[in-house]
């Protein structure tokens, strides 16, 4: 997923820059088709503001892109399976 702001820049930033740069994303992938819709968005965010796990697994596009900006903690150098329930609208991949 092509970002406006390169990785590098958020590791080396503050946490605002990361935060405006998680809005935008947001904006980018959630706001589309919803905001017009006041009362399914706020049901939207009743939802998944319950906890932190709920929001990520309503905002894939964010919870990846945010795991990006970490990604120099988690040096893995063997193959990494990730799985769940597989519903088809949950099941996500990115290529580098």
């Amino acid at each position: 997923m092509p970002s406006s702001a390169p990785v590098k820049d958020i590791l080396h930033g503050d946490d605002n820059q990361r935060l405006n740069y998680l809005v935008q994303v947001f904006a980018k992938y959630q706001m589309t088709g919803k905001r017009h819709e006041t009362k399914p968005w706020h049901a939207y965010f009743r939802r998944t503001a319950i906890n932190p796990v709920v929001f990520y697994e309503h905002n894939h596009a964010l919870f990846y892109e945010d795991n990006q900006c970490d990604q120099e903690m988690f040096q893995i150098h063997e193959p990494t399976y990730i799985h769940g329930d597989l519903h088809i609208g949950q099941f996500h991949y990115y290529f580098d």
